[in-house]
């Protein structure tokens, strides 16, 4: 899908992290999509856990930055060399991913 008509699929922000009840949840809204990020019995740290809950509720801002990237890219003449790099197509199979395509 060319970046210009890439769409929001996911729950707009903003996210954040809540301990709820001692366990980090990233949450969108009181009555929205909350990711829990809850560890294996043992097999996770607490700091893991939180790392997780951060990048959860940072998603939808780090797809939307990186959306953005690629329109910039896109649209600059002479950056035909960014286009053909391992970089961009990791950063496009990404939003893809995020996407569901």
């Amino acid at each position: 899908m060319p970046a210009d008509e890439m769409i929001a699929l996911h729950t707009p922000g903003p996210w954040e992290i809540d301990e709820g009840d001692g366990m980090p949840i990233a949450k969108v809204s009181f009555h929205a999509i909350t990711a829990p990020c809850m560890a294996n019995i043992g097999t996770l740290s607490r700091e893991e856990i939180h790392a997780n809950a951060r990048v959860i509720a940072a998603s939808p801002d780090l797809l939307d930055g990186l959306k953005a990237l690629v329109r910039v890219c896109l649209s600059q003449p002479g950056w035909g060399t960014v286009l053909d790099t391992p970089e961009f197509t990791d950063a496009l199979a990404a939003i893809a991913k995020a996407d569901g395509q």
